[in-house]
Protein backbone atom coordinates (compact mmCIF):
# COMPACT_ATOMS: atom_id res chain seq x y z
CA UNK A 1 0.00 0.00 0.00
CA UNK A 2 1.38 3.22 -1.17
CA UNK A 3 1.63 6.19 1.35
CA UNK A 4 1.28 9.39 -0.11
CA UNK A 5 3.14 12.34 1.64
CA UNK A 6 2.12 16.27 1.57
CA UNK A 7 4.38 19.01 1.64
CA UNK A 8 2.83 21.96 2.96
CA UNK A 9 3.69 25.07 2.01
CA UNK A 10 5.62 27.59 4.63
CA UNK A 11 3.17 30.37 6.27
CA UNK A 12 2.73 33.26 3.62
CA UNK A 13 3.47 35.78 6.09
CA UNK A 14 4.76 35.10 9.44
CA UNK A 15 4.16 38.33 11.16
CA UNK A 16 1.32 40.02 11.66
CA UNK A 17 0.07 42.39 8.51
CA UNK A 18 0.20 46.80 8.89
CA UNK A 19 -2.50 48.41 10.43
CA UNK A 20 -4.24 50.35 7.50
CA UNK A 21 -3.77 54.55 7.54
CA UNK A 22 -6.47 55.19 9.24
CA UNK A 23 -6.57 52.91 11.53
CA UNK A 24 -2.95 53.82 12.72
CA UNK A 25 -3.46 57.59 12.83
CA UNK A 26 -6.76 56.79 15.48
CA UNK A 27 -4.60 54.39 17.52
CA UNK A 28 -1.87 57.03 18.13
CA UNK A 29 -4.26 59.20 19.02
CA UNK A 30 -5.98 56.99 21.56
CA UNK A 31 -9.11 56.79 19.80
CA UNK A 32 -8.98 53.40 19.05
CA UNK A 33 -7.52 50.39 20.92
CA UNK A 34 -5.78 47.56 19.43
CA UNK A 35 -3.43 44.86 20.67
CA UNK A 36 -1.55 44.52 17.46
CA UNK A 37 1.85 43.89 18.37
CA UNK A 38 3.21 46.54 15.77
CA UNK A 39 1.42 49.22 17.65
CA UNK A 40 1.83 47.90 21.06
CA UNK A 41 2.42 51.00 23.69
CA UNK A 42 5.78 51.72 24.95
CA UNK A 43 6.57 53.16 28.38
CA UNK A 44 6.40 56.17 29.54
CA UNK A 45 9.91 56.23 30.35
CA UNK A 46 10.91 54.65 26.77
CA UNK A 47 9.51 57.44 24.35
CA UNK A 48 10.66 60.17 26.13
CA UNK A 49 14.40 58.36 26.44
CA UNK A 50 13.60 57.81 22.56
CA UNK A 51 13.72 61.23 21.63
CA UNK A 52 15.61 62.57 24.39
CA UNK A 53 12.91 64.71 26.15
CA UNK A 54 12.07 65.82 29.40
CA UNK A 55 9.28 66.16 31.39
CA UNK A 56 6.28 68.32 30.20
CA UNK A 57 6.49 72.18 31.22
CA UNK A 58 4.05 73.49 33.84
CA UNK A 59 2.84 75.68 30.89
CA UNK A 60 2.26 72.12 28.61
CA UNK A 61 0.50 70.83 31.24
CA UNK A 62 -1.92 74.00 32.08
CA UNK A 63 -2.26 73.89 28.30
CA UNK A 64 -3.72 70.32 28.42
CA UNK A 65 -6.07 70.94 31.59
CA UNK A 66 -7.35 74.25 29.69
CA UNK A 67 -8.41 72.24 26.24
CA UNK A 68 -9.52 68.82 28.92
CA UNK A 69 -7.26 66.77 26.79
CA UNK A 70 -6.45 63.55 28.45
CA UNK A 71 -3.19 63.33 30.55
CA UNK A 72 -0.23 62.09 27.62
CA UNK A 73 2.76 64.20 27.95
CA UNK A 74 4.05 62.42 25.11
CA UNK A 75 1.14 63.41 22.64
CA UNK A 76 0.63 66.97 24.08
CA UNK A 77 4.58 67.26 23.17
CA UNK A 78 4.13 65.94 19.69
CA UNK A 79 0.90 68.59 19.32
CA UNK A 80 2.48 71.38 19.81
CA UNK A 81 5.99 70.46 17.63
CA UNK A 82 5.88 72.01 14.74
CA UNK A 83 7.71 70.42 11.66
CA UNK A 84 9.95 73.51 11.18
CA UNK A 85 11.57 72.89 15.16
CA UNK A 86 15.28 71.83 15.12
CA UNK A 87 16.82 69.88 18.26
CA UNK A 88 19.25 67.82 19.52
CA UNK A 89 17.18 65.20 18.28
CA UNK A 90 14.67 64.44 15.52
CA UNK A 91 11.49 64.24 17.60
CA UNK A 92 7.79 63.68 16.29
CA UNK A 93 5.99 67.05 14.85
CA UNK A 94 2.46 67.81 14.31
CA UNK A 95 2.24 67.56 10.67
CA UNK A 96 -0.13 64.77 10.74
CA UNK A 97 -2.10 66.16 13.21
CA UNK A 98 -2.48 69.21 10.90
CA UNK A 99 -3.99 67.41 8.15
CA UNK A 100 -6.33 65.40 10.44
CA UNK A 101 -7.25 68.63 12.14
CA UNK A 102 -8.08 70.75 9.00
CA UNK A 103 -10.61 68.22 7.87
CA UNK A 104 -12.40 67.67 11.19
CA UNK A 105 -12.86 70.96 11.64
CA UNK A 106 -14.59 71.38 8.48
CA UNK A 107 -16.52 68.34 8.78
CA UNK A 108 -18.29 69.65 12.34
CA UNK A 109 -18.75 72.99 11.65
CA UNK A 110 -19.97 72.69 8.58
CA UNK A 111 -22.46 70.19 9.25
CA UNK A 112 -23.63 72.80 12.03
CA UNK A 113 -23.57 75.69 9.64
CA UNK A 114 -26.20 73.70 7.02
CA UNK A 115 -28.06 72.73 10.04
CA UNK A 116 -28.18 75.90 11.81
CA UNK A 117 -28.75 78.28 8.83
CA UNK A 118 -30.46 75.82 6.24
CA UNK A 119 -31.19 78.74 3.80
CA UNK A 120 -27.87 80.29 3.56
CA UNK A 121 -26.95 81.23 0.48
CA UNK A 122 -23.79 79.48 -1.09
CA UNK A 123 -21.81 82.01 -1.50
CA UNK A 124 -21.53 83.33 2.11
CA UNK A 125 -21.16 79.88 3.20
CA UNK A 126 -17.43 80.41 2.96
CA UNK A 127 -17.51 83.30 4.98
CA UNK A 128 -19.60 81.82 7.97
CA UNK A 129 -17.40 79.11 7.24
CA UNK A 130 -14.00 81.21 8.13
CA UNK A 131 -15.92 83.25 11.01
CA UNK A 132 -15.94 80.00 12.78
CA UNK A 133 -12.46 78.54 11.15
CA UNK A 134 -10.73 80.76 9.03
CA UNK A 135 -6.97 81.46 10.31
CA UNK A 136 -7.80 84.56 11.86
CA UNK A 137 -10.47 83.07 14.36
CA UNK A 138 -8.14 80.00 15.16
CA UNK A 139 -4.94 82.39 15.71
CA UNK A 140 -6.66 84.44 18.32
CA UNK A 141 -8.05 81.04 20.02
CA UNK A 142 -4.72 79.80 19.80
CA UNK A 143 -3.54 83.01 21.71
CA UNK A 144 -6.90 83.00 24.16
CA UNK A 145 -5.84 79.26 25.66
CA UNK A 146 -1.84 80.06 25.77
CA UNK A 147 -0.54 78.34 22.61
CA UNK A 148 2.17 81.33 21.77
CA UNK A 149 3.90 80.14 25.37
CA UNK A 150 3.87 76.20 24.22
CA UNK A 151 4.61 76.06 20.58
CA UNK A 152 8.10 74.60 19.60
CA UNK A 153 8.82 76.17 15.98
CA UNK A 154 12.24 77.14 14.34
CA UNK A 155 12.08 80.93 12.83
CA UNK A 156 12.59 80.53 9.07
CA UNK A 157 15.47 82.47 7.94
CA UNK A 158 14.94 82.74 4.23
CA UNK A 159 13.52 85.02 1.84
CA UNK A 160 10.25 85.51 3.79
CA UNK A 161 11.81 86.39 6.97
CA UNK A 162 14.43 89.16 5.98
CA UNK A 163 11.33 90.67 3.88
CA UNK A 164 9.13 90.63 7.60
CA UNK A 165 12.25 92.09 9.15
CA UNK A 166 12.21 94.85 6.60
CA UNK A 167 8.46 95.96 6.95
CA UNK A 168 8.69 95.07 10.98
CA UNK A 169 11.65 97.81 11.49
CA UNK A 170 12.48 99.57 8.52
CA UNK A 171 9.27 100.38 6.36
CA UNK A 172 7.29 101.25 9.86
CA UNK A 173 8.85 104.21 10.43
CA UNK A 174 7.14 107.27 9.91
CA UNK A 175 8.74 109.12 6.53
CA UNK A 176 7.23 112.43 4.75
CA UNK A 177 8.12 111.48 1.24
CA UNK A 178 7.11 114.99 0.19
CA UNK A 179 10.07 116.50 2.09
CA UNK A 180 12.16 114.15 -0.02
CA UNK A 181 10.91 114.92 -3.62
CA UNK A 182 11.99 117.86 -5.62
CA UNK A 183 10.55 118.39 -8.97
CA UNK A 184 12.65 120.06 -11.26
CA UNK A 185 10.14 121.04 -14.14
CA UNK A 186 7.14 120.81 -13.41
CA UNK A 187 5.16 121.44 -16.13
CA UNK A 188 7.28 117.80 -17.80
CA UNK A 189 6.39 115.95 -14.87
CA UNK A 190 2.47 117.06 -14.97
CA UNK A 191 2.50 116.36 -18.93
CA UNK A 192 4.03 113.01 -17.81
CA UNK A 193 1.70 112.02 -14.78
CA UNK A 194 -1.36 113.13 -17.41
CA UNK A 195 -0.41 110.49 -20.12
CA UNK A 196 -0.05 107.73 -18.01
CA UNK A 197 -3.61 108.13 -16.54
CA UNK A 198 -4.96 108.34 -20.00
CA UNK A 199 -5.90 112.06 -19.70
CA UNK A 200 -5.76 115.07 -21.81
CA UNK A 201 -2.41 117.20 -21.76
CA UNK A 202 -2.85 119.80 -19.73
CA UNK A 203 -2.38 123.61 -22.04
CA UNK A 204 -0.40 126.56 -20.74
Amino acid sequence: MLRRTFALPPLARLTPPPLPYTATNLTSLALLHTTHPWQERRSRKQVLAAIGAKEPTPALVALGARLGLPFNPELLRQIVTHHSFVGEVEEPNNRRFEYLGKRVLGLYVSEYVHIKYPFLPKENFSQVLAGYIGNATLANLGREVGMQHVVRWTEPTGPESAKRFVHMHILSRELNVRDLIEIHNPKRYLTWLMRRQNRKEPES
